[in-house]
């Protein structure tokens, strides 16, 4: 019984009559195994939640509820219902409403046609939805990356004709550059704040390793060692330096220089 039970679950992808009687053995059983439709709660996947407003006319509405059916079944006239709402009906009249012929819980069969259809309509304007709700998140993304680089442009244009470049040479891995525009580890307009600040030669509270880490400040590591071992016009160092505060200052600002420039060309 309790896997006749877990079979009657998948009903929600449903059989054909004659399935129904091979598994039952009798058609005496078939009333009690409609009842189970409503009560069991199937071990397979539902179909996605969807107002029935949302779904085309080209899908069956239970002409008792007309709403779209959760658990449509067939009469033998071929009319398709909720099963709970014609069993109702088959309770009250005994006759199906829409021919007014007499009608019992035996004649009802699970309409396969009408689950597959609902069921792939459900999954479409799901579909449909995430893409449009997706759509909308990489639209409003670009807006806010498109102000972003604005105000970025904006803040360097205002000092960068009073820039001076000591190691001019320096040309950052786009890895970099890229990370300066897109990595969270990044504080892309501090650092512009930082840069503006030590480019006019002034002091500044701030340290550069306040608005540089993580993978950006690693990245940058590696490549000003590189520099330094690949270039004489940097003091030789004995070993490489592990954090971005032990390079010379005039070499971090144009370092810094190079790849604001780069990314906001």
């Amino acid at each position: 019984m309790v896997k006749t039970l877990r079979w009657l679950s998948v009903l929600r992808v449903p059989l054909m009559p004659q399935e129904l009687l091979s598994i039952f053995g009798s058609t005496s059983l078939r009333p009690w195994a409609l009842r189970q439709l409503t009560a069991l709660k199937p071990d397979v996947p539902q179909r996605p939640a969807v107002p029935n407003h949302e779904f085309p006319a080209s899908v069956e509405r239970c002409p008792i509820s007309l709403a779209v059916p959760r658990t449509p079944v067939i009469t033998p006239s071929g009319h398709c219902y909720e099963l709970s709402a014609i069993l109702r009906q088959i309770s009250d009249r005994g006759v199906d409403p829409l021919t007014l012929e007499p009608l019992g819980e035996g004649d009802l069969a699970p309409n396969r046609y009408a689950v597959h259809h609902i069921e792939c309509c459900a999954r479409q304007i799901v579909s449909a939805r995430r893409a449009a709700a997706a759509g909308a998140a990489l639209a409003a993304d670009h807006a806010t990356n498109t102000h972003r680089m604005s105000l970025l442009k904006m803040s360097f244009a205002d000092y960068k004709d009073s820039i001076t470049v000591t190691y001019d040479s320096l040309t950052p891995p786009s890895t970099l550059v890229e990370k300066f525009l897109t990595n969270t580890d990044t504080d892309a307009m501090g650092l512009i704040q930082w840069h503006k600040t030590h480019s006019q030669g002034n002091t500044h509270f701030v340290e550069v390793d306040d608005v540089v880490w993580g993978e950006f400040e690693t990245e940058m590591i590696k490549w000003l060692n590189d520099y330094n071992r690949d270039n004489q016009e940097v003091p030789r160092q004995a070993f490489p330096r592990r954090s971005i505060t032990g390079f010379a200052p005039v070499l971090i600002r144009d370092a810094v220089t190079a790849i604001i420039a780069e990314a906001l060309k």
